[in-house]
Formats: C-alpha cells, sequence, structure tokens
C-alpha cells in the first residue's frame, strides 16, 4: 500500500495524563538545561566567593537550587495539564482524527482543522503519544491509545517514512 492509498481514522478523548505527558515532553530539555546552567553558575560563583567552604558544601549547596527548580517544574506541569484539561471544554471533548496524503484532519463538535503534511516542522514519536508542531510552540498531540487496532498505528508511521 503506497501513501497515495493510505486513509486512516481514530478517535479519542483527551485526558489529564496526556497532558501532563505532552507537557513534559514539551518542555523537559528548557528545564534539564536550566538545571544545569544553576548548578554550574551557583557551583563555580560559590567556588571562587566561598573557597572557605570547601568542595563538598558548595556541590550540595549547588545541587539545592537545580532541585528545587525542578520540583517546580513538576509542580507546574501538573497545574498546567489540569487547567488545560478543566478549563477548555474543547480539549475534553472526543476529537475525530482522518490521516490520508494530503494531511492531518480533527474535528471535534465545535472546531473542524486541517494540516497540510508539509505545514509539521517536528513530529516526535514517544512512547506513549505522538507531537505534531506547525511551529516552534504550537502543535498538536495525539495519544497512542487513539490507535485501535494496532495496525492503525503501523499504518500511522507511513506518512513519516
Amino acid at each position: 500500500m503506497t501513501n497515495e492509498e493510505i486513509d486512516i481514522k481514530f478517535h479519542g478523548t483527551p485526558k489529564i495524563n496526556d497532558f501532563r505527558k505532552y507537557y513534559m515532553y514539551h518542555t523537559k530539555n528548557q528545564i534539564y538545561y536550566g538545571a544545569l546552567f544553576f548548578f554550574l553558575f551557583v557551583f563555580f560563583g560559590f567556588n571562587i566567593f566561598f573557597t572557605w567552604l570547601g568542595f563538598v558544601v558548595i556541590f550540595f549547596l549547588a545541587l539545592i537550587v537545580p532541585v528545587i527548580l525542578m520540583l517546580f517544574y513538576y509542580v507546574g506541569n501538573a497545574l498546567q495539564a489540569y487547567r488545560q484539561h478543566a478549563n477548555t471544554s474543547d480539549v475534553s471533548e472526543e476529537v475525530f482524527f482522518r490521516a490520508n496524503k494530503q494531511g492531518l484532519y480533527t474535528n471535534t463538535k465545535k472546531v473542524q482543522g486541517r494540516r497540510d503534511w508539509e505545514d509539521f516542522l517536528f513530529i516526535y514519536e514517544h512512547k506513549d503519544l505522538f507531537r505534531l508542531y506547525w511551529t516552534n510552540s504550537r502543535g498538536i498531540m495525539i495519544p497512542k491509545r487513539y490507535f485501535y487496532p494496532t495496525e492503525e498505528l503501523r499504518t500511522w508511521g507511513r506518512f513519516f517514512i
């Protein structure tokens, strides 16, 4: 079967856990690089100005800042997912997808959309969902549980090969 013949349909209702995973994947690199930056900044800054504290003490002090930063990140991620899911009626509706050689079609009760495959700049596959971006920050998530039977998931992958 070639891409010209592929036409698959799938649907599902996003859950709060889907949003948590999406935000986690979306911001994971930013938080890790930020934590590394803060660790190095505090570690070398303290080594220069507080050499009398000793290496081990400075190391643990420098480690506290990134750990607190990551805790804030995880709590903020959970709150963002909860707000997105609870306060926006559109996102908790069932979403119907159709994918063919022209692009990806999405339908809910209120909104219909279409994106050509060329519109997507980045496509990421994770263990439990796909992320498709048409800009650096605007995209769509498609949980893998929407594909039933699993043959649809294998067919879905043919669009990206």
